[in-house]
């Protein structure tokens, strides 16, 4: 049986995708605190596999030098349809009932 990832399994990629699945603005300074060394780079290579983001100065808190804060606007229809299945659905059920 495969096991769902943890946050220590998951890639910078998919650390991001958590933070901005929600929908609201994300300051640079939470990717830095998940151990994401150039999150800029990763919402990059997010932006070209088609997620829709923008971009703002960081309005939330009161930073030394300026920080951006992200938003996720629109992101690809595989994304979308994983983020709606539930934790059975991503189970093979194999014919041995899990639940």
């Amino acid at each position: 049986m495969k096991r769902a990832k943890s946050r220590f399994d998951m890639s910078q990629q998919d650390k991001i995708l958590e933070l901005l699945k929600d929908q609201e603005w994300v300051c640079s300074s939470q990717f830095y605190s998940r151990y994401i060394a150039d999150p800029r780079k990763r919402l990059h290579e997010l932006r070209v596999k088609g997620y829709e983001m923008e971009w703002r100065w960081c309005k939330t808190h009161e930073h030394q030098g300026q920080s951006k804060e992200w938003k996720l606007n629109n992101a690809p229809e595989s994304f979308k349809q994983v983020k709606t299945s539930t934790v059975s659905d991503l189970i093979p059920n194999n014919g041995i009932n899990y639940f």
